[in-house]
């Protein structure tokens, strides 16, 4: 209930700059494994991929230590692990093209602000594994017996490939609608917006 109790604090604090959730982070992580509530692993799940730009190292790690646990994780914790791969992904794939804010042009609206200590390089350098534990995910998820994790699987894909071919194309090259929609999807999850417009 702590945990479920903390997102929500979360979620009506998103106007301030600074979560303060830094040094939280890796102790949520930590004991994600030790929680046995579908409610409590979700809410950490979402609390780690909405605030993983102040431990951008870290998400990562939690989306393949889930990655393991995928099938057996109930239906709601799944959901989140669906949306944390995407964001884990869209965050190193915009950070490796130099496209996450930095502090000087941070987001004062939304209160994005840059990833510490995250070169561009390092990005770029750990994006292939990453994309393939994300197919990974979203391939089980393809499989799944629940209909609306199947079909979040689904269109999270093709968010991400539009989203990739827009990325490839270059900034300002105008793309198809989706490609635009996916960038744009990936670019709100990143920043912290809520993606529904």
């Amino acid at each position: 209930e702590a945990v479920v109790a903390l997102r929500a604090l979360l979620q009506r604090r998103r106007q301030t700059s600074d979560s303060g959730l830094g040094s939280v982070l890796p102790y949520l992580a930590r004991y994600l494994e030790d929680l046995a509530s579908p409610t409590a692993r979700a809410s950490v799940v979402w609390i780690i991929g909405q605030y993983q730009r102040e431990a951008p190292k870290l998400a990562p790690d939690v989306m393949r230590r889930l990655a393991k646990t995928f099938a057996s994780e109930r239906q709601e914790v799944k959901q989140q692990v669906l949306m944390l791969s995407l964001k884990v992904w869209a965050f190193h794939a915009l950070n490796a093209i130099g496209q996450v804010p930095t502090c000087k042009d941070a987001d004062k609206k939304t209160g994005a602000k840059a990833a510490p200590g995250l070169p561009p390089a390092e990005s770029t350098r750990v994006l292939p594994r990453l994309e393939a534990v994300v197919d990974h995910i979203m391939s089980l998820a393809s499989f799944d017996v629940a209909w609306d994790v199947r079909d979040t699987a689904r269109s999270l894909k093709q968010l991400k490939a539009a989203a990739k071919a827009q990325m490839a194309s270059g900034a300002g090259a105008s793309g198809s609608v989706l490609e635009e929609l996916g960038l744009w999807y990936c670019r709100a999850c990143v920043s912290g917006e809520s993606p529904v417009p």
